[in-house]
């Protein structure tokens, strides 16, 4: 049921695809060899073949046969809600951190996605497989067990989780779809059964669906024919009343039980409130004569959430209540304490532990234990050494004079388009402002968000997102979130405002007030990729009002770091040259646009220049140098070398100018070198007023060189529109 949050995000997914361009998409899906076998009706995501992907460790991992005694199973449920974040390199860094907890059981979260709670077919996986098969491999590398965890989401019902699926259904309803969940889980089966997966669970909370005894039965027949391992189900308080438990290793239960219905209950008052559960989950173990675990179990960070939904709350949104991690930690305690020495309980994966490694902290409400006390309880449970976590900090404040800016919405820049919303009304207002004359007013319907659309973006110089939001009300529990996407239109991290450390010595927005929020870049674009949006939501059900002002990125200039020693070869050591320029542009090259529109390239200037001719180019925000030639063979070439002259009384206004290479759509490549401080430049970095010579070897520009027609230097822009002047000379592409 703590699922349905992907809905949302699904929902979003497909209005960010509604807003791109069309594209050309390679339809050839390649096929996981571990499923080679079935001929699917189900869309698999596109990936290469798995053992491609199939990692191995020092020491082979041995495989677990179901029947086998595998102890308490201290786990934890590991969760993205988008299709290729498992493959991200937060994701790794969220993985470590929860090896560091003591988990030795990860509980990987699978989803395949039906229309609606009426389909009867399930269309597509969510997740893409190059993806799932990398977190199968880091999680095993961390010397982690996996249990692959299924479930099913819906793309276009919002209110649908998976115990209403089936509504209506008749006999022949059903045999079509088991039909097509039965591929779906033997999709996954076969996947996990080929890359050493442990466990298998083979649906989540399908209520309707799991009174389908011979359904189900048949279906686990089939997955014993391809995985060894134990099998499991995840039920929710229906439970007792699933009439198939004989079938599987283990009885698996969502445990969101009423514990109590107190608010901020003791330790003694929660431990009270486990035994009637208890006894009914002991007499359930005896009657099938099976071992129990909680495939899922889970506490948020508020006062009743030991209630669960058991208080008329919705415990999906954080509406249980005040900030309270101590219940949370309560909560925790408790569990261990009644279950601990129960010799047919056997272990718990706890919701949840999300793929954003700088998720949860000291004041977000929502059920990870990440950073909370109650992850302190885990750790002395798993067997780990406690953590520290932070609580309200003061935010840095930046030296205007010392900083690099992107502005997204100030009173004199960004032009912010209310069509790029989905669910929300976007207007200008006059007051409340933060800065200036004009803030924007954002009506978000349940589930809407807007997004603000930027030229691509390379983000290699900012290290924070900031903007200021104003509510009319307090709250600790913001669902207003905040991600990006990148130049493929892939959604990166959605984080939401109740994070500590982007508030200033607060937990929470305080109402009738402006709130600054800065964000660390590193959260929601870790490595720094190149940005095409921006974007708002809000991801609860529920409408809200929010005021934001003076969005923008920031980067600190750091005047302490020496310049980097610069990298050059003798000419002497190549032996094929191209020259590109040299007094004049060759005839096999030509720029684009043509005659430099709208860089304004001269290429016959010779005021300034180190012999003869030099290309003068009058550079505005994001105008690019582009020298083209479709035919240019760049095996015969390791290094692009020329000479640069930059006047010197409009540096300061630059905070950029990068060399790339461009394909024949125009695409960049992923690496854009910044000469202000290279390597690759004479002297470290840019100096106004002197020819420098430059030299960067061409594999910095990724292994798909191929496909690349253009080299381009660009001056990318903070808003101001005054011209950079530089001077380009002897461009000549170098080989041995």
């Amino acid at each position: 049921m703590r699922y349905q949050r992907i809905l949302a995000t699904l929902l979003l997914f497909i209005f960010l695809a509604s807003c791109v361009p069309s594209v050309v998409v390679n339809s050839e899906q390649p096929t996981s060899s571990a499923v080679s076998t079935i001929t699917p009706t189900i869309e698999p995501s596109p990936s290469a073949t798995s053992t491609i992907f199939v990692t191995a460790t020092s020491t082979p991992r041995p495989r677990i046969k179901a029947g086998d005694d595998l102890g308490f199973l201290k786990g934890m449920n590991y969760v993205t809600f988008d299709s290729t974040n498992y493959g991200h390199p937060l994701s790794d860094l969220s993985l470590e951190a929860l090896a560091d907890t003591g988990t030795k059981w990860v509980s990987l979260n699978i989803s395949g996605v039906q229309n609606n709670r009426s389909s009867t077919n399930i269309d597509e996986h969510f997740h893409e497989d190059k993806a799932v098969l990398h977190a199968i491999n880091k999680i095993h590398a961390l010397d982690m067990s996996i249990m692959m965890k299924m479930h099913v989401v819906f793309a276009n019902d919002p209110s649908a989780w998976g115990g209403s699926l089936g509504e209506g259904f008749n006999a022949s309803n059903w045999d079509t779809w088991f039909a097509s969940y039965t591929e779906l889980i033997l999709y996954y089966a076969k996947m996990a059964e080929e890359n050493g997966v442990e466990i298998l669970c083979i649906g989540t909370e399908l209520g309707k669906a799991q009174m389908q005894t011979e359904h189900f039965m048949g279906l686990v027949t089939e997955v014993r024919k391809v995985f060894s391992g134990p099998i499991t189900y995840g039920a929710d308080a229906s439970a007792p009343a699933t009439e198939w438990w004989d079938q599987v290793d283990y009885i698996g239960i969502d445990a969101y039980y009423t514990v109590t219905k107190k608010s901020s209950p003791s330790l003694e008052e929660l431990e009270i409130g486990w035994q009637p559960i208890v006894a009914n989950l002991e007499a359930l173990s005896k009657k099938w004569n099976k071992p129990i675990i909680f495939a899922e179990v889970g506490f948020n960070a508020q006062e009743y959430s030991a209630c669960n939904g058991g208080c008329g709350r919705n415990m999906e949104t954080a509406e249980l209540g005040r900030l309270d991690p101590q219940t949370q930690a309560n909560a925790y305690q408790a569990l261990y304490n009644v279950f601990r020495d129960k010799e047919w309980f056997q272990g718990t994966f706890w919701w949840m532990w999300g793929d954003n490694v700088y998720s949860g902290g000291m004041c977000d409400p929502q059920y990870t234990p990440k950073g909370k006390l109650a992850e302190n309880v885990l750790r002395a449970e798993y067997g780990a050494a406690p953590a520290t976590f932070r609580n309200p900090i003061s935010l840095p404040v930046f030296d205007e004079n010392k900083i690099v800016e992107f502005p997204i919405f100030t009173d004199q820049y960004g032009d912010v388009d209310p069509s790029g919303g989905w669910g929300i009304d976007v207007s200008r207002i006059t007051s409340p402002v933060y800065k200036g004359t004009q803030a924007l007013k954002f009506i978000v319907g349940g589930n809407g968000g807007f997004s603000a659309f930027l030229p691509p973006l390379d983000t290699s110089p900012y290290q924070w997102l900031e903007f200021y939001i104003y509510s009319e009300i307090n709250t600790e529990n913001s669902s207003f979130s905040v991600f990006v996407g990148d130049e493929n239109w892939n959604v990166y991290y959605m984080n939401t405002l109740n994070h500590c450390n982007y508030l200033d010595n607060q937990s929470g927005l305080i109402g009738g007030q402006w709130n600054r929020i800065l964000i660390p870049l590193e959260e929601i674009a870790a490595d720094k990729r190149v940005l095409n949006n921006l974007a708002f939501g809000n991801l609860s059900p529920k409408s809200a009002i929010f005021r934001v002002d003076e969005v923008r990125f920031v980067g600190l200039i750091d005047e302490t770091l020496p310049a980097p020693t610069p990298i050059f070869f003798p000419d002497s050591s190549y032996t094929i040259t191209e020259t590109i320029y040299e007094d004049q542009l060759n005839q096999n090259w030509n720029n684009y646009p043509p005659h430099g529109d709208p860089a304004n390239i001269q290429f016959d200037q010779s005021d300034i220049a180190v012999t003869g001719n030099a290309m003068k180019v009058k550079l505005l925000n994001f105008y690019p140098i582009d020298l083209h030639n479709d035919m240019v063979d760049w095996k015969k070439s390791q290094w692009l070398e020329f000479d640069l002259y930059v006047e010197p009384d409009k540096l300061p206004d630059v905070y950029g100018l990068k060399v790339f290479m461009r394909d024949a759509a125009y695409k960049s490549s992923p690496i854009k070198i910044d000469l202000m401080r290279s390597q690759f430049i004479e002297g470290g970095k840019i100096q106004p007023g002197t020819w420098q010579h430059v030299q960067i070897p061409l594999d910095v520009f990724g292994s798909s060189l191929g496909d690349y027609v253009m080299i381009s230097i660009e001056r990318p822009g903070h808003g101001s529109e005054t011209p950079l002047m530089v001077y380009v000379d002897n461009v000549i592409l170098r080989g041995k």
